[in-house]
């Protein structure tokens, strides 16, 4: 993304916005250009070899109902070390390959996106839509800069969305549909999202 478009921080682009929109909007395009886009994901750095390595991996999902990503499809994962151990933590769901990417299913890392699952991280910084109230700096995404091997973030910083939090495996692979009471899911649902109507953490 480019930090400096016109369609973004354009005047045409910035009338009627509230500033905590524009906030938003400029903090998420600040942390694409400190690295948070799939240009970058092949220069992430292992802080124990100095050696680049690529953070990522082709997951098939297998259980998906309507309205969301195709069962079976292929599908993208960021897999770096703290990304993964967060993302298990965020759903309380240890078999989580890691947090899932925005993408495309072209069969190659050109259908992987620079933002996070819209389904998954609906209240993330890092979501491919601002958020109402946030932006939410989690500990996903100030993992994936730790995970680059150029930034050290403070963790005590982060400020998780209540967003899918605790709630399982099934929440961060199943349809937004077949989601339970606390969360209201129109019958379609933009980007796949749904709205989580619980308090924030």
């Amino acid at each position: 993304s480019d930090v400096c478009s016109s369609d973004l921080f354009g005047p045409e682009a910035l009338r009627g916005k509230s500033e905590q929109y524009v906030f938003s909007t400029a903090v998420h395009e600040v942390f694409h250009a400190m690295g948070f886009n799939s240009y970058q994901f092949d220069r992430f750095i292992n802080p124990n070899t100095g050696r680049v390595y690529k953070p990522y991996e082709q997951k098939r999902v297998l259980t998906r109902g309507p309205g969301t990503k195709a069962a079976g499809m292929t599908t993208w994962f960021l897999t770096s070390p703290l990304v993964k151990k967060y993302a298990q933590e965020h759903f309380d769901c240890e078999s989580l390959p890691g947090a899932e990417l925005e993408g495309h299913d072209t069969g190659d890392s050109r259908g992987m996106g620079s933002h996070w699952d819209l389904r998954i991280l609906d209240d993330d910084v890092m979501a491919p839509t601002v958020t109402r109230d946030g932006p939410y700096v989690s500990k996903l995404t100030l993992a994936f800069f730790a995970d680059m091997g150029v930034y050290y973030p403070d963790f005590r910083k982060a400020n998780d969305g209540a967003y899918g939090k605790g709630q399982g495996c099934a929440f961060a692979t199943d349809s937004p549909r077949s989601r339970g009471e606390g969360y209201v899911c129109p019958s379609q649902p933009l980007g796949n999202s749904c709205t989580a109507e619980i308090g924030r953490a």
